[in-house]
């Protein structure tokens, strides 16, 4: 199955990306689902920093020129798209998640994809910050627009995390597959759970090409 196709039948929902090769999904982002009617919403100036070098080192190979809207849970110096609000990380997490959520009502247009970035973080730094994470995720809601959020495998585990699954329609998962058994630079792209009935539990199989995924045919 092409990419496309899958991202297709995910319009209007809450998506979970789970991913172990930051390379990967970084092609998965850029090569898929990024472009100017996205807003991404990023928590941390680490996690800005490291997308703004991304994009740079993609515009250097030839990658199209994007004015994206961000929301940056951070100081903001760091240049990545169009800036449309800045929320100070020095806030209880309850206050960032509400400013959030006010914003992208008042930001997101139909049809469009929101983006979340670093907020796997949030986990380190606020005991008890799953359920309000998962209050926020049910009051955002994404009968016209598409939400993704990006969660290394590592941080995916405990009860908490469990319970938080279930705030999504979807689960996929980007992970690479083992040379010994596939060779070099294959990955999957997995749906882990849905429940979606035309988006059922599968596995497919992708070299990259450039930015993008493209079928692995063995």
């Amino acid at each position: 199955m092409e990419v496309g196709e899958l991202l297709e039948k995910l319009d209007g929902s809450r998506v979970r990306v789970v991913y172990d090769s930051p390379y990967a999904i970084r092609s998965f982002i850029f090569g898929h689902l990024m472009d100017e009617s996205c807003c991404c919403v990023v928590y941390s100036d680490t996690m800005m920093r490291r997308l703004e070098r991304t994009y740079s080192s993609l515009r250097r190979a030839g990658y199209p020129d994007l004015n994206v809207r961000v929301v940056c849970i951070g100081s903001g110096k760091h240049a990545f798209g169009r800036l449309e609000r800045r929320i100070s990380p020095e806030k209880p997490a309850k206050h960032i998640l509400a400013e959030m959520l006010s914003c992208l009502r008042k930001e997101t247009s139909e049809n469009s994809r929101i983006l979340l970035f670093g907020f796997y973080l949030m986990k380190l730094l606020y005991s008890g910050v799953c359920v309000e994470y998962m209050k926020f995720l049910e009051k955002l809601e994404c009968e016209n627009y598409t939400l993704f959020d990006f969660w290394p495998a590592d941080f995916c585990t405990g009860i908490e995390d469990h319970a938080l699954r279930r705030a999504y329609d979807v689960v996929l998962e980007v992970k690479s597959c083992p040379e010994q058994f596939y060779g070099e630079d294959v990955y999957s792209i997995s749906v882990a759970d849905s429940v979606l009935f035309d988006v059922p539990p599968s596995q497919n199989f992708y070299r990259l090409s450039g930015f993008r995924f493209v079928p692995y045919n063995p």
